[in-house]
C-alpha cells in the first residue's frame, strides 16, 4: 500500500512536469534565442526542453564614455512548471540598453 501511494505521488509530479513542459512548446510565445527580461534583468532563452528552460542573464554596464555594454552574466536553469512564477517579459524589437544600467 505504501509503495503504491509513493508511486502515485511520483507519477503525479512527473505528469505535472510533463504537462508544464508541453505547454512551453505549444504556441510561439517563447523560443530559443529570444531576448527576454527576467525579473528586471536582460537575458536570452538558450534552450527549451521538455523538463526545463535555460536562460543566460546578462550584466549590463556603462563605460566612462556613457556607452552601454554587456560585461558578463549568469546561467539560470528553471523547471518548466516553475516558469509561471517568474516575471518573464519579451521586449519589442527595438529596446534600449540604457534602461539596464549597472
Amino acid at each position: 500500500m505504501f509503495l503504491a501511494g509513493l508511486a502515485v505521488l511520483f507519477f503525479k509530479t512527473t505528469l505535472e512536469s510533463l504537462i508544464a513542459g508541453l505547454l512551453v512548446f505549444v504556441g510561439n510565445d517563447y523560443n530559443n534565442d529570444d531576448i527576454i527580461i527576467l525579473d528586471g534583468r536582460l537575458g536570452r532563452i538558450v534552450r527549451v526542453s521538455m523538463w526545463k528552460t535555460t536562460f543566460y542573464l546578462y550584466t549590463v554596464k556603462k563605460d566612462p564614455d556613457g556607452k552601454t555594454f554587456i560585461s558578463g552574466g549568469t546561467k539560470l536553469i528553471v523547471e518548466n512548471d516553475k516558469l509561471k512564477d517568474l516575471k518573464l517579459e519579451k521586449p519589442l524589437d527595438n529596446f534600449d540598453l540604457d534602461m539596464f544600467e549597472g
